[in-house]
């Protein structure tokens, strides 16, 4: 059936890459799903039955049955888009002063218009048809004159310009003033995997243990990839360096998942390997081995282990000692220019925090390397309550382990603290923390909900973009800053005058005034008040 007709209770069959299409109860049999759109990590993980599988995910392994437990508003991924869906204004300073502007204007207009209406009345203009048509043209007048109405339309063209050359550098702008707010911000945001790193990894060496050879380990190691199929970023970087056919037959595989932390494969001759994190096996001789391997990860490497388990797969587990037989050190990949944008962030007094779901030294590390200031400064958040984040949030550049919920808590708190907060994302998992940044920017490369509640979206997925987006911002700002103040010097003298005409009627009662204001000459002071802001801007531009 179509997934629209999808109810509660209903019963699904659920095998691999099928599409979970509602929050559902697994009932029979163990899952490995991957939740890279909720969480925005791509590790796999394990569903016992009686677990929660949410709608968005999908299956990477196995076949079993789940029945329908929420749809529609209650499922957990709209509950997300619920909250982050919530109107808010525009925080932008730009429109906040312009709306004050012309309230205050407005206000003045109406009580100048009256007081000249007023005036009107009791020097007796408005005894015949044709002095009150001459009085109304005259109040007009002076109403119009006294409004800068070109203010409007240089703030909406600078900002289309704006725009236009925001498109060009591969910047989507789907909100006018959000090219205003980054163009104000003073600290970013960001995650480790697509913006420092491009999400991708490789073998930077591995070592074998007990005396065995190397080629011997690079077999073992294609052996299980082949055997368990898992796709990861890990299983990626290690079929790449490992590229060997399958020298023995498959009895039972064990794909990888986050909650195990390692992968494993059962295989004809007898033997059991095992490729995993050190932490998470229960090694021979393991303090030598984490020695060993904590050279590595202080640098910001990855760093697994290949075993041979002492039993085979049972319940799709491993029991027993698992003997060491090499470590393999993956690096992720550092885009070549981070670097260099880092730095610019840094000369142009904005602060960087790294947010991830990651561990917070690898992070920490891989930042540092990045060039990011203050990236020695870490925590992890795990299972750390809300108000504990938000003491936090302002002392640490980079922060780990960070559920969706937290990410929110600390770009609250950095606001709070009078901080204009941009944020980068890319999955459901960040909606939260973009619907509360002062200006939030997706990837193209990322999910239709968080492209749909950022203000910039950009289009090749390419961080080293942001530098000159946010100058194109400051560069629109300014010059706008500069040249508003000219349309407030018409304002300025069409009140001046019309004060000191009010003035002079009353005190000269019986003396023919000449009106400044009228219908007649309002236009000349029109043309006025945007020819010489444009000719300021011509002037700018002409000087770079």
């Amino acid at each position: 059936i179509d997934t629209k007709r999808v109810v509660l209770d209903d019963i699904m069959y659920l095998s691999r890459d099928s599409q979970i299409c509602a929050d559902c109860i697994l009932l029979n049999q163990t899952l490995i799903v991957n939740e890279s759109m909720l969480t925005g990590e791509s590790n796999d993980i394990v569903k016992q039955p009686g677990d929660l599988l949410y709608s968005g995910s999908y299956v990477v392994s196995g076949q079993a049955y789940a029945r329908v437990d929420k749809i529609g508003k209650d499922s957990f991924i709209e509950g997300l888009q619920q909250a982050a869906n919530k109107f808010r204004r525009s925080p932008s300073q730009i429109l906040r002063s312009l709306r004050r502007l012309f309230l205050v204007i407005g206000t003045l207009v109406i009580a100048i218009g009256s007081l000249t209406a007023l005036t009107y009345w009791l020097l007796g203009n408005f005894n015949s048809v044709e002095s009150i048509k001459d009085s109304i043209d005259n109040i007009s007048g002076s109403m119009v004159s006294m409004i800068p109405s070109g203010l409007y339309l240089l703030t909406s063209v600078a900002l289309a310009v704006g725009v236009i050359a925001l498109a060009k550098k591969k910047a989507q702008v789907q909100d006018f003033y959000s090219v205003e707010m980054l163009a104000r911000t003073n600290v970013l945001c960001i995650d480790k995997t697509g913006t420092i790193t491009d999400g991708t990894m490789f073998v930077k060496s591995f070592f074998p243990l007990g005396g065995r050879e190397k080629d011997e380990i690079a077999q073992i190691i294609s052996n299980v990839l082949i055997a368990t199929k898992d796709d990861n970023a890990t299983a990626k970087a290690l079929r790449a360096h490992f590229s060997y056919d399958l020298s023995a037959g498959i009895n039972t595989a064990i794909p990888f998942n986050s909650e195990n932390k390692y992968s494993a494969a059962s295989f004809k001759g007898g033997k059991t390997y095992i490729i995993g994190a050190i932490e998470f096996l229960d090694l021979i001789n393991k303090k030598s081995v984490l020695s060993k391997a904590e050279e590595y990860t202080s640098l910001g490497y990855r760093v697994l282990v290949v075993g041979e388990a002492s039993s085979p797969i049972q319940n799709s587990h491993i029991s027993g000692l698992v003997t060491p037989l090499a470590i393999v050190v993956l690096q992720d990949k550092i885009r070549p220019n981070a670097a260099q944008t880092f730095r610019w962030f840094k000369d142009n007094n904005v602060a960087i925090k790294v947010i991830s779901g990651d561990s917070a030294s690898t992070t920490s590390e891989i930042a540092r390397q990045a060039g990011i200031q203050g990236a020695e400064n870490y925590i992890s958040l795990e299972n750390m309550t809300l108000e504990n984040v938000k003491e936090v949030a302002l002392y640490y550049t980079v922060f780990g382990r960070v559920t969706p919920e937290q990410k929110e808590v600390i770009v609250e708190t950095l606001k709070e603290n009078k901080n204009t907060v941009a944020m980068t994302g890319d999955g459901v998992n960040d909606i939260l923390a973009l619907k509360r940044a002062d200006c939030s920017i997706a990837m193209a490369s990322g999910t239709d909900a968080a492209k749909n509640v950022s203000h910039i979206v950009l289009l090749d997925s390419d961080f080293s973009v942001l530098p000159d987006v946010v100058g194109e911002g400051r560069r629109v700002i300014n010059n706008l800053q500069r040249t508003a103040s000219l349309f407030l010097v018409k304002t300025c003298f069409a009140v001046f005058f019309s004060v000191a005409f009010l003035v002079a009627s009353l005190i000269l009662r019986n003396k023919d005034i000449q009106y400044p204001f009228t219908t007649n000459n309002m236009y000349i002071w029109e043309i006025l008040s945007i020819g010489i802001p444009a000719f300021f801007l011509s002037l700018q531009k002409s000087q770079g």
